[in-house]
């Protein structure tokens, strides 16, 4: 990938702020627990990554990547239906030879297994809350990298947590 130049990046990252949302910002500047994760989220997923494409907005200043997750199971949703395929949108990406990565942005890799607390974005779109936080990579056994507990216990956490 050739990169973008210094400058260049740092004027895209910073034309992007507006098209942060809340739940993205916030993890930026401190850690999340894990309840304010949830609070942010209308959503948290155990799922395996189908596919993403990478493209420009609308007026071609911002790279943004649409990933589609295929849902193993939902662990927690305010949603009248989760469906078993979602598609959240990042911002950062890569389109013919230009690139725009940005702090504390997930990074996604096809058939990767992952929980993921979605939020809710505009347009219908969805956005994974608390950034990298918000996207816990699952191992072949089940059990989440970094944490000493299985899909099924993280599950159970997450219910105690929404009382």
């Amino acid at each position: 990938m050739r990169s973008v130049s210094l400058i260049r990046l740092v004027v895209l990252v910073l034309l992007a702020a507006p098209w942060v949302s809340a739940p993205l910002a916030r993890a930026a500047y401190f850690p999340l627990s894990d309840r304010e994760l949830l609070a942010a989220s209308d959503l948290v997923v155990d799922a395996i990554v189908r596919e993403q494409t990478s493209h420009w907005n609308e007026d071609h200043s911002l790279i943004f990547t649409t990933v589609t997750l295929d849902v193993l199971q939902t662990l927690y949703s305010r949603r009248a239906s989760a469906g078993q395929v979602v598609r959240i949108v990042v911002l950062g990406g890569e389109v013919g030879d230009v690139g725009l990565v940005v702090e504390d942005t997930p990074r996604f890799r096809v058939g990767e297994r992952a929980v993921v607390f979605i939020a809710p974005w505009t347009k219908g779109r969805n956005v994974v809350a608390g950034g990298e936080l918000g996207w816990i990579a699952v191992d072949p056994s089940g059990r989440l990298i970094g944490r000493a507990i299985s899909v099924d216990g993280f599950a159970a956490h997450l219910r105690m947590l929404s009382r």
